[in-house]
């Protein structure tokens, strides 16, 4: 399976102008042997965090396994303690009635600290994705969130047509972030008093 885009990235444009993006096909691997001609597609989410300092903000995302504080659709991250680069996570929700579960193994590349946090999947779900950090005045931050997901193509129509839903489940993911920093930071504010 390929995880690198062929060609340059294709935008589809939904009623909503979501900014979801379509890359051509790679090859999923589906069931014994088989597999199905898949596209990469993708989300973004900006969270401003004017009130948290920069250095706050990528270290609560450098601790993966703080993550379902605020993604509460991740139900658990585990780090890998023998490799701390790669993580298990589950993803749980409910859908059409029925309890649904996905999980994956994960490697963090290599950071750029306090600029940006990137991974992918090695097994399981594909996914890919970065977190990026941009100082916002003298002390806050912009938190940029793009997470680029593996769809089998018969159901890309489908998955464009959510991708408001799903941009809507992530911005209120990096929103919950911002409460979860400040919470952070107003107990180690009270700490140092």
């Amino acid at each position: 399976m390929s995880s690198s885009f062929v060609g340059a990235p294709l935008k589809i444009l939904t009623p909503s102008a979501s900014s979801i993006k379509v890359s051509p096909h790679d090859k999923l691997p589906w069931g014994r042997g088989l597999s199905v001609s898949a596209t990469w597609l993708e989300c973004k989410a900006v969270a401003d965090a004017p009130n948290i300092p920069l250095s706050l903000a990528y270290g609560l995302w450098s601790d993966r396994e703080l993550v379902p504080n605020w993604m509460p659709w991740i139900t658990s991250v585990k780090v890998l303690k023998e490799t701390p680069e790669f993580s298990e996570w589950t993803l749980k929700y409910t859908a059409f009635g029925r309890d649904l579960e996905f999980s994956w193994l994960s490697k963090q590349l290599t950071p750029i600290v306090n600029q940006k946090i990137q991974w992918r999947s090695v097994d399981g779900v594909p996914n890919r994705g970065a977190v990026r950090f941009f100082p916002r005045g003298p002390n806050g931050c912009k938190v940029e969130m793009t997470l680029t997901y593996q769809c089998p193509d018969i159901l890309v129509p489908v998955m464009a047509s959510l991708s408001p839903l799903v941009e809507n489940i992530i911005q209120a993911d990096m929103d919950r972030f911002v409460d979860y920093a400040t919470k952070v930071k107003d107990t180690q504010s009270v700490r140092i008093m």
